[in-house]
């Protein structure tokens, strides 16, 4: 057998440029040099790549006030202010932040525990629009977490926020914060956006208060864009001409949430859109509580309270047209309501305080239709105010945003709805006063004691309804809290409307 040799040459060859992610760290309370939070900007901006900026622990160890104004984000960068916090003061100048990233367009910016106060967006067109009093994003995937943003104004759009942009990539979320106090106009007569102005944007609220903003025109609070809004609250809000408090230009969604006390024509108004409102609290507004604006909007209602709305010196609480189930309207007056299972009249609604959560909610006082009459459309562990207070209590889940307490059943998770499934798993829990064990049932079996996950196969087609209940250590059953699905097995068909 002959041996072949076989020379091979290694080849090293370099990689791309790679630049790994900075941290820089602010040092004092300076607005501009060696250690100052713009000088940790114009670091992250000059270093491709999302960086971070944080601050010394040590210099920072009580709350601290820095003047800072016209500060240009121009890259991807999370900015983490120290447990304390930290407040960013413009001075009543200039906005705080403007962001637009050259050339990387959708990246994140993120913002926590930080305030942002006395920013001023001032038009001087063509140069400046004047929008976002505090921040101005034009491109990027903005978040805030514990963020507070108060006594901020611009002169014509989004007097805390501006975002949006003609290419689509600009987004905003907030969690855990506070936008208060801050106003668009009254210079330009069509000022929008008290809070948030964000055409075009994706935007997501959740466990956030905007309170006693003020616009001249739409969206007191929110105005534009696709909206999700999660267990917050909005209330003390005001237009001062022909305005809503919420006015979205795509697809929203309120859940587990109040609206409270607006000084508007419309709390929600709606164009040509689809809305739909879970769980929430739309009530005391100083006009109506849901308009359609323009369009044919499709709205649907679950588990609300639309009630105690004034609209035109009469009560108005929903000027459309609307699909609405296990819920308490006050008025139907300018209403075409459809749907199952509603209540009419007064809710008795307490006054807007806090109740428990980060939020302020309106607890349900004794004999509240509201009480043990409600559903969960969607799994729902908890009601407006958060952890420990439990969605579905005592008789069953409450209507609108906020729970009577006490012994609980809650489903947490199910099959879609429809499905093409024949087999399903639910999760639920179950506890509070004097409770024992949990219960549970599909369809018209009997109840029986049952450990979380239940799993069922070979389900037939149709609607089925999965039920549990709490029962205590004498036997005695709590009203069950159910969840329903539909199993289509019906393959879809297609046809020919013209061959060549």
């Amino acid at each position: 057998m002959t041996r072949r040799t076989i020379n091979s040459r290694l080849c090293v060859r370099p990689l791309e440029e790679r630049v790994a992610p900075a941290t820089f760290t602010v040092l004092n309370t300076l607005n501009a040099g060696a250690g100052s939070l713009r000088q940790a900007v114009l670091n992250a901006n000059a270093l491709a790549g999302a960086d971070s900026i944080v601050f010394d622990p040590t210099a920072f160890a009580v709350p601290q006030t820095i003047i800072l104004t016209a500060a240009s984000i121009t890259d991807a960068v999370t900015i983490t202010g120290p447990a304390v916090g930290v407040t960013l003061n413009g001075n009543n100048s200039q906005r705080i932040f403007k962001i637009n990233l050259a050339g990387a367009a959708g990246q994140p910016v993120s913002l926590s525990h930080v305030t942002l106060t006395n920013g001023n967006a001032v038009a001087n067109f063509p140069l400046d629009q004047g929008r976002g009093g505090a921040i101005e994003n034009l491109n990027a995937a903005l978040s805030l977490d514990d963020v507070r943003i108060t006594n901020c104004h611009a002169d014509w759009q989004g007097g805390a926020i501006a975002t949006g942009s003609d290419t689509g990539l600009a987004s905003l979320t907030i969690s855990n914060s506070v936008l208060t106090g801050n106003t668009a106009g009254p210079l330009l007569t069509y000022a929008h956006g008290g809070a948030i102005w964000a055409p075009g944007a994706t935007v997501t609220i959740t466990r956030t208060a905007l309170t006693n903003n003020v616009a001249n025109y739409y969206g007191a609070a929110f105005d534009g864009g696709t909206l999700t809004l999660l267990d917050s609250t909005v209330s003390g809000n005001q237009s001062l001409s022909n305005g809503s408090a919420i006015y979205p230009s795509g697809p929203t969604t309120i859940r587990g949430s109040t609206i409270s006390a607006n000084k508007v024509d419309f709390a929600v108004a709606v164009g040509n859109d689809i809305l739909s409102i879970e769980n929430s609290t739309i009530a005391f507004n100083s006009g109506i509580g849901i308009c359609r604006r323009n369009g044919t909007p499709t709205i649907t209602l679950n588990s609300t309270i639309v009630a105690k709305n004034v609209g035109t010196s009469q009560a108005v609480d929903i000027a459309a047209t609307v699909t609405a189930n296990h819920c308490l309207i006050g008025s139907t007056s300018g209403a075409t309501i459809t749907g199952a299972k509603n209540f009419y009249g007064d809710p008795l609604l307490a006054a807007l305080a806090n109740n428990g959560g980060p939020t302020q909610t309106h607890a349900l006082l004794a004999g509240s239709l509201a009480i043990d009459t409600g559903s969960i459309p969607t799994f729902l562990t908890y009601d407006q105010r958060g952890t420990g207070y439990y969605r579905s209590c005592e008789g069953g889940p409450d209507m609108g945003a906020f729970e009577v307490q006490g012994r609980y059943a809650v489903i947490t998770g199910g099959p879609g709805n429809p499905t093409n499934s024949t087999s399903a798993a639910l999760t639920f829990i179950g506890g509070g006063p004097s409770f024992d064990h949990l219960e549970s049932r599909l369809d018209v079996a009997s109840f029986a004691a049952a450990p979380s996950p239940q799993t069922f196969t070979a389900i037939g087609e149709g609607s089925h309804t999965f039920q549990i209940r709490s029962v205590d250590a004498a036997g005695n059953t709590m009203a069950s809290s159910g969840y329903s699905w539909n199993i289509d097995l019906t393959a879809p068909t297609a046809s020919f409307t013209s061959i060549p």
